[in-house]
C-alpha cells in the first residue's frame, strides 16, 4: 500500500526569520536562509531601515530611499559649493561668482582697473602732472619754473646773460643785483647784470 505524502513541506511557511527579512528555501528543500529585505539592513531577525527620516542620520547627511546619504550631489547648480546644514544643503556661489547657487553661477564681471594717467608721468623735467577733470593727465611747471611742462620746464635763469642786462641771476631768478652791495651814500647801477658802485656827486 502506497502513502501519499502530499506536497513537500515549505520551511519557509510560516517564515521563521522574523519581521522585514526574506526567507529562502535552500536547494533540497530542508532548510532555509534568512536576509533582510531590500533597504533594510542588520541580521535577521533584527533586519531596520538604517533611517527613516533625516533626524535618524548624522547631521551632515539626510535620509535617501532609507539610506543616510550625503544630500549635495545633484542639489547644486554649476560653479558651486555645498554643505550640509542639519541634514540640508547649503548652496553657495564660488568665490569670484554670483547668480542664482541652486541653478547656476557666473563669473562676476571685474571692475575695470582703474588707470593712473600719471603714472607713468607724461611730463618734462620740473614738471608736476596733475589729474584733470575730465580724467586727463595735466602737467603744470612747478613754482619757479617756466616753459613746456609736456617737455622740460627750466628755471627763469641759470647764468646772468639768461636775464636782461639791467638784471642778475640770482638764485635762479632774475632779479636787481645791487641791494645790499653797496655803501649807504653810494649809487649802484646795473651794467652787463652786475653791480657797479659809485659815489653820489
Amino acid at each position: 500500500v502506497q502513502v501519499d505524502e502530499g506536497p513537500p513541506s515549505n520551511p519557509c511557511i510560516p517564515s521563521p526569520c522574523g519581521p522585514n527579512s526574506l526567507c529562502t528555501p535552500t536547494p533540497g528543500g530542508d532548510s532555509h536562509i534568512c536576509s533582510c529585505q531590500p533597504t533594510f539592513e542588520g541580521s535577521p531577525p533584527q533586519c531596520r531601515r538604517e533611517c527613516t527620516i533625516s533626524d535618524d542620520c548624522p547631521s551632515n547627511r539626510a535620509c535617501i530611499n532609507y539610506k543616510c546619504r550625503d544630500p549635495c550631489p545633484g542639489s547644486c547648480g554649476t560653479n558651486t559649493n555645498c554643505a550640509v546644514h542639519l541634514h540640508s544643503p547649503m548652496c553657495s556661489c564660488q568665490a569670484g561668482y554670483t547668480g542664482d547657487p541652486f541653478t547656476s553661477c557666473f563669473l562676476l564681471p571685474q571692475a575695470a582697473e582703474k588707470i593712473d594717467p600719471c603714472n607713468p608721468t607724461p611730463c618734462g623735467a620740473n614738471a608736476q602732472c596733475r589729474v584733470s577733470r575730465n580724467g586727463a593727465a595735466a602737467c603744470i611747471c612747478e613754482p619757479g619754473y617756466f616753459g613746456n611742462p609736456y617737455e622740460s620746464c627750466r628755471p627763469e635763469c641759470v647764468i646772468n646773460t639768461d636775464c636782461p642786462y639791467n638784471k642778475g641771476c640770482l638764485r635762479n631768478k632774475c632779479e636787481d643785483p645791487c641791494p645790499g652791495v653797496c655803501g649807504s651814500t653810494a649809487i649802484c647801477q646795473v651794467i652787463n647784470h652786475a653791480p657797479s658802485c659809485s659815489c653820489a656827486p
